[in-house]
């Protein structure tokens, strides 16, 4: 009876009771978990899939739960542990089943394994979502991306140069990061995302030439238009000389609206780097760790943010005449990075990659504007010629 009272006590304190199965690692989806299964061989008999063996073959149960529960208590809590207010006999926010626990973690496994994991729970109220604990407060990512959406709303509506006065955000919690320190938050983020491309990295840049115009295919028509007609664009401000390029041909004309029904001649420049070019590599794969791993769970939420700030930027902008607001975060980011941002290795950037909104999988280089002498030129891009494209539009179909 004792030891009875003692196994109930551990299973309130920890939130999970113990299971007397055994799991093989075929049956085990997410990668961290298969490996914790695969490291504990002590069962030659798998109970969900029915494999058998002379050696042992299945690990307990238990080593999942031994993940998976803590880690349900890293996001979600009991209503009242996490100071839910309760109102008219309910909580202003509505628990959430395990189910819906374990499908927010992604957690797919065989019907029969996932019944008894959620079995194993032994809160029948349910959980809310929490970090550290509190229902109100955040994840370092989600901190991070809500600091970006009062940044972008700030320098779209309310300023776009100073922001000593700007008050913070009426959501804004105490892990927030204020507007001031934005964008030097930002820069620590990208810093390991700096790549160099090597001397001889080709790239490409399309222009269309319309019917009425008669423009040679020359350096000076295929490179970035002179400041003085040098429109905004997502990443840089009307006036200031940006050079957008694409790693590939197609990529190139996709940018600029070429798809298979032109007709008009397209004339595709190819460019070469005579020196190298100290970039940030927003398509750099960033791993995610399993969110069953708690020690990799900072490097999970730096992933989490680099890849909800990627869709951000380079999302794309309806045409509608006001494409112009929707780029000002961008442009903000790139001068800063283009003025102010050091790389560890003490050089300025050069640029930037990032996904092309128009063609998957395409990927942009911008070019920022030489800093020695403030001049107009792309050090380190050379035009190397230029080839004419021509789209024919599809076969008539009856």
């Amino acid at each position: 009876m004792g030891h009875m009272k003692e196994g109930l006590i551990l299973d309130d304190e920890r939130g999970w009771r113990e299971s007397d199965k055994h799991v093989c690692p075929r049956c085990v989806d997410d990668d961290y978990l298969r490996k914790l299964v695969r490291d504990d061989l002590t069962a030659r008999a798998c109970d969900y899939c029915g494999r058998r063996s002379r050696s042992p073959i299945a690990a307990r149960v238990n080593v999942l739960l031994e993940a998976i529960y803590p880690t349900v208590d890293a996001y979600f809590n009991e209503p009242n542990d996490a100071g839910v207010p309760f109102d008219e006999g309910e909580y202003l926010v509505e628990p959430w089943s395990m189910e819906e626990i374990f499908e927010s973690l992604n957690l797919e496994e065989r019907p029969e394994l996932m019944q008894d994991l959620i079995n194993a729970d032994i809160y029948d109220g349910g959980r809310v979502p929490a970090a550290d604990g509190h229902w109100a407060s955040s994840h370092e990512h989600d901190m991070m991306m809500a600091s970006w959406q009062h940044f972008t709303h700030t320098v779209k509506h309310v300023t776009r140069y100073h922001f000593a006065n700007i008050p913070p955000s009426e959501s804004s919690e105490p892990g927030d990061v204020d507007i001031c320190n934005w964008l030097p938050a930002l820069a620590k983020r990208l810093r390991p995302l700096v790549v160099t491309l090597g001397v001889s990295t080709e790239v490409f840049r399309a222009r269309i030439r319309w019917p009425d115009e008669h423009w040679s295919p020359t350096a000076d028509q295929l490179t970035a238009p002179p400041s003085a007609k040098m429109k905004a664009g997502r990443m840089n401000p009307a006036g200031i000389r940006y050079l957008y390029t694409s790693f590939d041909r197609l990529t190139a004309m996709r940018e600029v609206g070429v798809d298979r029904s032109t007709t008009d001649p397209v004339y595709v420049a190819s460019f070469k780097l005579t020196r190298p070019l100290h970039v940030v590599d927003l398509t750099k794969p960033v791993c995610l760790p399993s969110v069953f791993d708690l020690a990799q769970k900072g490097r999970l939420e730096r992933a989490r943010f680099h890849y909800g700030f990627v869709r951000e930027v380079s999302k794309r902008v309806v045409k509608n005449n006001l494409e112009h607001l929707s780029y000002v975060p961008t442009q903000v980011v790139c001068e800063y990075l283009a003025q102010v941002f050091m790389t560890k290795g003490g050089h300025r950037l050069d640029g930037l990659i990032y996904p092309s909104s128009v063609h998957k999988g395409g990927c942009n280089l911008v070019v920022f504007p030489s800093q020695e002498g403030l001049t107009e030129g792309f050090h380190g891009v050379t035009f190397n010629g230029s080839t004419r494209r021509r789209l024919k539009r599809p076969a008539a179909t009856a």
